[in-house]
Parts: structure tokens; C-alpha cells; sequence
């Protein structure tokens, strides 16, 4: 039940963290702008994803953002 991958892979193939401000990967909310960013890390480099009034949407655009560099590694948030 092992797949192959490099490190790189598996860097998409983890959870949203502890305390973190919302309950989706690679989203949190900017008291500032009151609203959810969504963002992800890849290739070594964080990438904006955009700025949103509902933290839904901002679940979506991580994770198509989470397919397109991760492939069959990402781990999607839970949203449809």
C-alpha cells in the first residue's frame, strides 16, 4: 500500500495545522480586510490565491491550486 514519491510530493500531503484561524488547509482569516485568504506553498514559494468574503470559496481555490501542483498527493479540503 506504498507509493512512490520524492519530497516534494509529499510536501502536499499534509493537514491544516493546530490553531489554526480556520478549519480548511491553506486558508486564514485577515482581521484587517475581514475576510478569508487563501493561499499555498509549492515549488518552494508561497503563492496568493486570493482574497474572500466566504472561507468556502477560499477552501475551493486551494484546493484546485492543491491539484494542479500536487497531483494525486494534494490533500483536498473537505468542500464541495
Amino acid at each position: 500500500n506504498l507509493r512512490v514519491g520524492s519530497n516534494k510530493d509529499n510536501q502536499g500531503n499534509t493537514v491544516s495545522r493546530k490553531g489554526s484561524t480556520s478549519r480548511y488547509k491553506g486558508v486564514h482569516w485577515v482581521e484587517k480586510g475581514k475576510g478569508w485568504e487563501a493561499g499555498i506553498f509549492a515549488n518552494r514559494k508561497r503563492k496568493y490565491l486570493g482574497f474572500f468574503k466566504n472561507e468556502e470559496e477560499a477552501a475551493l481555490a486551494y484546493n484546485k491550486a492543491a491539484s494542479i501542483h500536487f497531483g494525486t498527493f494534494a490533500v483536498l479540503n473537505g468542500v464541495n
